[in-house]
């Protein structure tokens, strides 16, 4: 696979930039800042995508626009084609098309399929970027990256490290020691679980006990209430036959009042007359006694007054007869009892009009008492007494009638019986009370067995049982993983011994013939040993903190270029590397060019630098000034 042209068309610092290469040897040229490592990323997202923001897709935005889109040409295996990329707003929006420009169609894969490793591999092996050559640290990590890409084309992985992850597995299952671990604890809990299930059984017998009172006890409740149920339907009823035995009492009380006021009217109706008696004929009425006396009384004055003028007048018929007869001076006696006689006369008129006038009060008063039916001022007392009480009585006798019939009234709207069948029914005295109060007695011993049984734990011995079967197939389940996890650790320690006699010579050969190659045959032999430790044979193996950080570098190089010769064997995969002699002495880094001069014969090799130091003839490469 060799890349042929990149289309920045917003990407970064770029917009609308294209960069063409050759199939053997490219040199990208630009100052610091001029869009190196951008067109280097622009390589990998068009090839693997964009990522996601951790990723960092965010950052080669374009400057001006803010989109994220490209376009990079590439052949492979003598056909042409071409990626198209552009960013959405997240990663499930981005777009992606891959055309094959020789057939004319657009394929249904991905650019990263023509080159059969993932994006973490590629980047370790053939994608060499200038962070990957440059380890922040100490040697040692140096060495340590350099013995797992050795190992797995990973340079943080390793044997060690997959073993150590073995083992903390193995550990986290069973303690070296035997106590400890997953495996450990779950033997301690089955241990515990089947003591709980010992007393869990003991306290199931106890509280089968209780269970039955418990039931015992609500049996009897809800016999109580369904009890206390039917007996408020049957004082529903009795409440009903109060209403009725009501109506038949009002009824009755009813016809006896009406029967007692009948007869009240029929005492009261000779006596109506005394119904329209005025008070004035009541003071009249009480004045006739009195009007009897003083009748006597004027009668007997009358008669005496009478009898006085008779005698006066005789006295004087006397006296004139004297003073006739006898002398003249008796006439003086007749003249006084003449005068006598009529002053007599007089009042005996005024007597006899006051006792006319007294007679006609008293007859007047008499005609009232005829009105009345009566003879004399008693009886007519008697019978005004009588009327006004037999009055009061019919007064009070119709407010109790009233009464009566409202409440008659009231019991014929609360009972539904037919007035036909009013009859007075007789109660029943049993109601809900006793039955409540025996309800409240029981309820407490029920709660109490209740609250007991509920204080007792809710896993019963088959729950404990069960669990006790889940942990033992948990346990189970664990030590399988535990010999599956030894069985790992043996395979993984069988493979590493194959390793070393396969792979580990042909990548020392491989990187030892280019270390040679760079170094001038001072250091012609690179050796991954039995542990996988990478260091420099001379007449010893000697470990990469003996040595500058440059041939560090270099063996670092020559390890990473054998590794991809041994990961793309038949292909011709293009190589990228990224200030690749920042540290090179001139001496070596004209061999390392002359030796990926030589390489790129046969694969395409892209390198991007800063300084314009190259000693290989721009003749002999293509030379790509980014600023331009």
């Amino acid at each position: 696979m060799k890349l042929k042209k990149l289309v920045m068309k917003n990407y970064g610092k770029f917009t609308d930039k294209t960069i063409e290469f050759s199939d053997s040897l490219n040199v990208v040229l630009g100052e610091n800042e001029s869009g190196k490592s951008t067109a280097r990323s622009f390589i990998r997202q068009m090839l693997y995508g964009f990522g996601s923001k951790a990723d960092g897709r965010d950052i080669y935005r374009s400057w001006g626009t803010g989109t994220l889109e490209g376009e990079l040409y590439f052949s492979h295996q003598g056909r042409e084609y071409c990626v198209k990329r552009r960013a959405g707003s997240t990663k499930g929006r981005d777009t992606c098309e891959l055309f094959d420009l020789t057939g004319g169609e657009t394929l249904d894969k991905s650019a990263s399929d023509f080159i059969g490793v993932c994006e973490d591999t590629f980047c370790k092996s053939v994608f060499i970027a200038q962070d990957a050559t440059l380890f922040h640290g100490e040697s040692e990590e140096i060495a340590s990256r350099l013995s797992n890409l050795a190992r797995y084309g990973d340079e943080n992985a390793g044997a060690d490290k997959a073993i150590k992850m073995i083992e903390k597995q193995q550990t986290s299952l069973l303690h070296k020691r035997g106590r400890g671990g997953k495996l450990a604890e779950l033997e301690d809990e089955i241990h515990l679980k089947k003591r709980v299930l010992r007393a869990a059984e003991e306290r199931s017998a106890l509280r089968a006990e209780s269970l039955f009172e418990s039931q015992r006890l609500k049996s009897a409740l809800d016999e109580l209430y369904q009890k206390r149920e039917d007996l408020i339907r049957i004082e529903e009823s009795d409440r009903k036959q109060a209403l009725c035995n009501r109506l038949c009492k009002a009824k009755e009380e009813l016809f006896q009042r009406e029967k007692d006021y009948t007869e009240l009217q029929a005492q009261i109706a000779p006596l109506s007359a005394f119904s329209d008696v005025k008070s004035g004929e009541i003071s009249e009425i009480a004045t006739i006694d009195a009007l009897v006396e003083r009748q006597k009384t004027l009668h007997a004055s009358f008669l005496s007054r009478l009898i006085t003028c008779i005698a006066l007048l005789i006295t004087a018929a006397a006296s004139v007869f004297a003073g006739i007869f006898i002398s003249s001076a008796l006439f003086i006696l007749t003249a006084a009892a003449f005068f006598s006689c009529v002053f007599a006369a007089v009042l005996a008129l005024k007597t006899k009009k006051d006792k006319d006038k007294n007679l006609i009060q008293y007859g007047h008063v008499c005609e009232i008492l005829s009105s009345f039916n009566c003879s004399n001022v008693p009886e007519f007392t008697d019978k005004l007494n009588t009327f006004t009480r037999l009055k009061t009585e019919a007064e009070n006798l119709s407010n109790a009638l009233d009464a009566c019939r409202a409440e008659y009234a009231a019991a014929s709207e609360c009972c539904c019986c037919d007035s036909a069948e009013y009859q007075e029914i007789p109660l029943r005295h049993e109601t809900s009370r006793d039955v409540d109060a025996e309800i409240f007695k029981i309820t407490p011993i029920y709660e109490q067995a209740k609250a007991r049984l509920e204080a007792e734990t809710d896993e019963t011995p088959e729950d404990i049982a069960a669990s006790i079967k889940q942990l033992e197939d948990e346990h189970k389940e664990y030590s399988s993983r535990l010999l599956a996890l030894n069985t790992a650790l043996s395979a993984l320690d069988k493979a590493r011994r194959q390793m070393e006699h396969e792979f580990t010579p042909r990548l020392n050969r491989a990187a030892s013939e280019i270390l040679g190659a760079i170094t001038h045959g001072r250091h012609d032999e690179v050796r991954v040993t039995g542990a996988f430790e990478a260091s420099i044979l001379d007449d010893i193996p000697r470990a990469f903190n003996l040595y500058s950080f440059g041939t560090a570098q270099q063996v670092y190089l020559a390890l990473r270029l054998a590794l991809s010769e041994l990961l793309f064997p038949n292909e011709d995969m293009f190589i990228v590397l990224d200030e690749p002699f920042a540290y090179y002495d001139s001496r070596r880094q004209k061999a390392a060019e002359d030796m990926l001069l030589a390489l790129s014969e046969k694969r395409q090799i892209i390198i991007f630098v800063c300084r314009d130091n190259i000693g290989i003839k721009k003749t002999a490469c293509n030379y790509i000034d980014i600023n331009t």
